[in-house]
């Protein structure tokens, strides 16, 4: 029972020799092929050239919810004043 001890990205890489991600979205662990991946330029939002800045946004592929929510999640906020805009 030793393979159950660490963190599920530990447990899964030892159990199915691939790795896990967390889902930003619901947070749960998940195989490297349940997570896929929401670009999106932010660049404007802190006053840059538009390309400068992106984000990577993982979600549980197989969750109409997380895939929904991927498309607006904004993992990077601004605190009061901080920013250019």
């Amino acid at each position: 029972m030793s393979e159950l001890i660490g963190s599920p990205s530990d447990i899964y890489k030892r159990m199915w020799g691939m790795a896990a991600w967390k889902c930003h979205i619901c947070g749960s662990d998940r195989p490297d092929a349940c997570i896929s991946v929401h670009t999106s330029d932010i660049s404007e939002t802190f006053g840059f050239a538009a390309g400068t800045i992106q984000q990577n946004v993982r979600y549980c592929n197989d969750c109409p919810s997380c895939r929904e929510a991927a498309l607006t999640k904004q993992l990077i906020e601004l605190k009061g004043d901080d920013h250019r805009a």
